[in-house]
């Protein structure tokens, strides 16, 4: 009988957790969020405040040269899959303020021939140049 009791208690705490939990990790006020996401003609950014990372490029520019600012705030990264797929670029200049290159963020820019890493890149992550299959010089 108490086992009963005490199994039918913990049916209700499930049920409760699992409604009150999902409001409390949601919970997306202004406060909460770390970055905001901002947009130009080319880029698409995550504004952290102090500084910016690039999260797409959505230029069709042969040629690119990533911004050391936008919004007069400094560019000090590139996100995940930012270029992805860009298979017309050809060359890519990224200015010394950056420090990180996420995730897959150049890969399948077939076209891509020439690219200069700055000495402040400390990052480079996994498949940052995966299909990039056309580079001829870092």
């Amino acid at each position: 009988m108490k086992t009963k009791k005490i199994l039918k208690a913990l049916k209700v705490l499930v049920v409760i957790f699992a409604i009150i939990l999902p409001i409390f990790a949601c919970s997306c006020g202004p406060d909460s969020r770390l970055f905001e996401e901002k947009y130009t003609d080319q880029y698409k950014y995550a504004d952290y405040g102090k500084y910016v990372v690039v999260t797409k490029y959505q230029g069709n520019e042969k040629d690119v040269k990533v911004p050391d600012e936008l919004n007069g705030k400094p560019v000090i990264g590139i996100g995940e899959y930012a270029f992805e797929e860009k298979s017309a670029i050809t060359s890519i200049i990224v200015p010394e303020g950056i420090t990180f290159i996420g995730y897959s963020a150049f890969s399948h820019c077939s076209s891509l021939q020439e690219f200069h890493i700055p000495d402040g890149v400390t990052i480079i992550d996994d498949f940052a140049f995966c299909g990039c299959t056309a580079i001829k010089s870092i």
